[in-house]
Formats: C-alpha cells, structure tokens, sequence
C-alpha cells in the first residue's frame, strides 16, 4: 500500500506557481496599500502624505490636466503622487520605499522626478505677484500699514554639498545651509521664491539679486514690503528703526510697554511682519524635508524652488542654432557668452518650443554641451575612435582600447553608447580656438629671449660667427634693443605716474560714512570696489551728496 501510494502521489500533477501570478499579486497588494492612504479616512489621509483627501484629490486633477502626466501600465498618477508626498512629508529615504511597497530604486526616482516636474510646471500660477489695485482685507494689525502687500525675509535649509564647497555654504550659525529669499502676502501665502544662494550670502544680495533677475521681483509703485533690519530701508521696503527693541520676545515679559514712539513703531512693525515668519514655520513643519539636511544632492534640491526643465531635441537644435548665429558674430566670451546671448536664446526656445525656461537654464545647458564636447573631443584625438554620424555615436576599434583610455579618463566611462546630437554644431561652438595670450609678451621679454638665443647662437645656430665685423653688428643690435627696452620702461613707468593714485582705506570709509542710508555689507561690497578703483572713487567724489547714494546702487548691479 505504500509502493502504490508514493507512485500514486509522483504521478499526480502538482501546482506549478506562475511568476506572472505573483507580480500580479504584488502589484495589487501595493496599490491597496496606497490607496488606503488617499481613499481611507481623512484623518490617515492628512497624517500619511500631509494633505486633507479634498486636496490631494484635486491636486491629482490638476497635474493631469496642466502638468500632462498620466497612468503608466502598473503605476497611476495616485500612485506616484503619494510616493512623492510620502519622501517630501516626512523625509522617507527611496529604499524605505523600496522595501515596503516592492518597487526598485530606479521607477521610485522616476515617478519622484516627474511629479516634481509636474509641481514646477504649476509655479506660476500659485505663486506670483499681487495685484497692487485688489483691496485688501481688513486686519488690526495691518491698519497701520494701508499700502503694505506683505513682508518678505530669507530662511536657511540645511543642505549636503562637497567638502570643497561647504566654506561658501557655512552660515554664520556655523551650519551648511543654502539661502532660500521667501515674500508673502498678509493671508501667508507666498509670492515670490527664490532658492539657491550659499549660506554665506546676506539677506541683501539675494534681495538685489531677485530684483535684477529676469523673473524678477518688482514692487508695484506706490507700495512697500515689510522687511527686518538685515534690509536697506527705502522705496518699496519699509524696516524698523535701528538700535531700538525690534523683536517680539523683547516685550515678552510682562509690563514690558513700549516708552518711545520708536519703540512703539517698531512693535507694530514687528507684530506685522511676523506672517513671514509663521509662514516659514509652517511650510516647515508641513514638509519634513526642509527641516533636517537632506540627502538628495544640492541641484536636486534647488529645483523644488528654482525649476527644472526637461530638454529634447528640438530645443536642443534651437538653442545651438542661436549659439552659433551669435558665435558667428563675435559674441562668445572667454567665459561663456555675453549677457544678450542668453536672452535671445531664452526667448527663440519659448517661441519655437513652447515652453518655459530661464537664463540658468540655458546656462545649465550650456555647460552640459560643453562637457560632452570636452570629453569627446578627447576621444576622438586619440588613436582608435571614430564618429559615427548616423548613429551619432563613437566608434571604437576594440574593447582593449576603450579599457585603456577609461582607466586613464574616469570621466569618459559613459560615452562609449551615448547619443549626442548635433556633434557638428558642437564641435564649432564649443572648440577651444580662442585667444589665449600665450604668445604676448613685454619688450623686456623680448629681450631676454633674443639676449638668449645670442648667447647660444655659436652652438645651436646653423652658422657660426667668426668675423669682427660681424660680432660688432650684434654688440650693436643688443644695444639698440637695450636702448629700446629702457624707453619702453621709462614710457610705462610714465603713463602709470600720470594715471589717478589708489585712495586710503581711511579717505574711502570716510566717504562711504558719509552716504546714508547704507548697511553694513552694502557698505563693505563698496568699500572692497572703491579701494581697489582709483577712477571710480574719484567719479563718487566728483558727485553731488545727494546723488552720490544712487551712483554706489549702479555700481553694485555692474
């Protein structure tokens, strides 16, 4: 009976388990998951991914419908969607992702990135500028500022950046932080952004910087911004008094009344010009990932503030048509391109593409263009690569050459089955055919080169000299040429004695103690200018007082 059974149960057919079955099963294990969180109560809703169900759902609609994204075969916008909240709201790395929901590192950062572009593309319809003729509502601590829109400050992200880069991204909290301008409405809503600068950079010269931006930061005339005592007060921004009590915990303690019209001014001032405060606050407290220092990269980072535009090929073909109109006219610098440059680009790639871009992403691009010509045309002026101009590829005659060129150029590694288009274009663009002063020298120079080649002209000249006469004519040529060097120096030694002589640190801190309206590293940026220009402080000092302030502004904007 045992026999007959052991042969009965390898005779019968066991259940062979289908992969297929098994994603399948994964795949819809991980959707309900999800949607538990969106679909589910709106109390778990509001804790899981950080917002109410009415919210998240109408945010679904809209980047369906405005930013273009849509369900893929396994992953709806939902889907990612709520991914995107779980990283953002509560800092969750990828690979907690990975191991709860079984999806690999790749598609996570995938779906990230899209609702990231699609939230960008959204930025300037939630966040612009007011309309200055709107009436604005009615609140006690705003009835003493009638034609105030709203207060504006800048706030510190904690951020990761290279060890070579953290001394310009060291605040003066000793923290690495980047610089993040923020401008709000007196219903805390934000008008204005503008992230990226270095924790080094003071409140100021982000501020100078907005304004002088493209997508600039304009104040309407005959209105103003409540702003702190880090900010120059003037037309459009009205600050405290200084070296007076400012904050609020100064009058914290109880009977602690203001005794001076200044005072009292400057607890208004503060009461008001606390939404941007509260609003800080809770923008941080909502998204975990500005609270503590994120792991993604600062260029990541930047563009939840900054944006991020994907390119394609045929902005890529218009933007190097530009590049080589204008290379054609003399316009590209040493450094890169001449400011006129990018503005043109920037327009023919909205008009042509359809899209919406800035300066830096131009700039960002250009220097991607620049980096695959360097790198290729380093493959292709060595021995054993070619261009493929159908493929737009290289061609590389054996694995042994490749190996031996990427052990020696580790920047290389990823180019031997990238596509680059557009290689001819490059090549005229970006090669490296421009001036770079090797060959200039000064006549003293010149000098001690042929005072050189004389002194060895008995050995390595194809003759030697023997006569007198001879040896007397070359005695003679150095003297003419001594003769000659002695005027060049006297005549350069002149024209620098009759040029205008360096001021005194001291005549320069006077001057500049005498401007008012002036902060203190408004005044140290004029002061590095003034010390090391003659002309421009003669220029200041030629001017009328009361001009003398808006002469330092033009030379600051320069």
């Amino acid at each position: 009976m045992a026999i007959i059974a052991n042969r009965y149960q390898r005779r019968r057919p066991r259940h062979i388990v289908d992969a297929n079955e098994v994603q399948e099963r994964n795949v819809e294990c991980r959707k309900q998951m999800l949607r538990n969180m969106y679909q589910g109560s709106n109390v778990y809703c509001y804790d899981s991914l950080r917002l109410t169900k009415r919210s998240f759902s109408d945010l679904s609609a809209i980047l369906r419908e405005k930013s273009g994204l849509q369900d893929t075969l396994n992953v709806s916008v939902e889907e990612k969607l709520a991914i995107f909240l779980l990283i953002v709201g509560h800092n969750t790395k990828m690979r907690l992702i990975r191991s709860t929901y079984g999806w690999s590192l790749e598609p996570i950062s995938r779906h990230f990135n899209e609702v990231l572009r699609g939230i960008l593309s959204l930025s300037h319809e939630f966040i612009k500028l007011p309309n200055p003729e709107t009436t604005l509502p009615e609140d006690p601590k705003w009835k003493w500022f009638e034609d105030c829109l709203g207060a504006l400050d800048g706030t510190h992200i904690d951020v990761n950046v290279p060890l070579t880069d953290q001394g310009r991204y060291r605040n003066r909290k000793q923290r690495i932080t980047t610089n993040v301008l923020g401008v709000c409405d007196r219903q805390m809503k934000f008008l204005y952004v503008l992230a990226g600068w270095e924790g080094s950079a003071s409140d100021s010269r982000i501020l100078r910087d907005a304004m002088s931006r493209e997508d600039s930061f304009v104040v309407p005339s005959g209105k103003y911004y409540l702003v702190d005592a880090g900010y120059t007060n003037g037309p459009g921004f009205l600050a405290p008094y200084r070296s007076t009590r400012y904050h609020l915990n100064e009058w914290a303690i109880q009977g602690n009344n203001p005794s001076t019209a200044r005072e009292l001014f400057n607890l208004r001032h503060a009461t008001a010009r606390n939404v941007i405060e509260r609003t800080f606050g809770l923008l941080k407290m909502r998204w975990a990932i500005l609270r503590t220092s994120s792991y993604f990269d600062l260029e990541n980072q930047d563009k939840k503030t900054r944006g991020y535009v994907p390119w394609n090929d045929e902005m890529d073909k218009v933007l190097l048509d530009t590049f080589v109109d204008y290379y054609n006219k003399g316009d590209r610098c040493q450094n890169g391109w001449k400011s006129h440059v990018y503005t043109a680009a920037v327009k023919n790639v909205c008009e042509k593409c359809n899209v919406t871009i800035t300066k830096e992403n131009i700039s960002s691009r250009s220097k991607t263009f620049d980096k695959h010509y360097n790198i290729i045309n380093g493959l292709l002026s060595t021995s054993g690569f070619g261009w493929d101009w159908e493929k737009n590829k290289l061609k590389v005659d054996s694995d042994t050459v490749w190996d031996e060129y990427v052990e020696r150029n580790k920047e290389a590694k990823g180019y031997r089955h990238k596509v680059v288009k557009f290689w001819d274009l490059l090549s005229l663009v970006y090669n490296k055919d421009q001036a770079n002063g090797e060959g200039a020298k000064t006549a003293a120079e010149s000098s001690k080169e042929m005072a050189k080649e004389n002194d060895t002209g008995g050995k390595d000249a194809p003759y030697s000299v023997s006569s007198s006469s001879s040896l007397k004519r070359q005695r003679s040529d150095d003297s003419f040429n001594s003769i000659w060097c002695d005027k060049f120096d006297m005549l350069t030694s002149a024209l620098k004695d009759d040029g205008p002589k360096l001021p005194s640190s001291a005549e320069v801190l006077a001057a500049l103690q005498e401007v008012e309206g002036l902060d203190e590293d408004t005044e140290l940026e004029l002061y590095d200018i003034l010390t090391s220009n003659a002309r421009k402080f003669e220029s200041m000092m030629a001017l009328p007082m009361e001009r003398r302030k808006r002469w330092l502004m033009m030379q600051l904007r320069k």
